[in-house]
């Protein structure tokens, strides 16, 4: 049980890192928190001077 729980935990970590990677972390940002076409360019700016420094360390 326990070696499952360790690789489905290694999976999920795995599928995280190449949408933070891809880019498609942020598209799931952006639609999670503008549903209703409210985000501004500002805020979009922001969120990607965010994942770029993530990204550089």
């Amino acid at each position: 049980m326990s070696v499952k729980f360790a690789f489905l935990l290694l999976v999920l970590s795995l599928a995280l890192v190449f949408m933070a990677e891809s880019g498609a972390a942020m598209e799931i940002v952006k639609r999670e928190a503008n549903p209703a076409g409210t985000l501004t360019a500002e805020a979009i700016q922001k969120l990607r001077e965010i994942m770029r420094k993530n990204r550089h360390g």
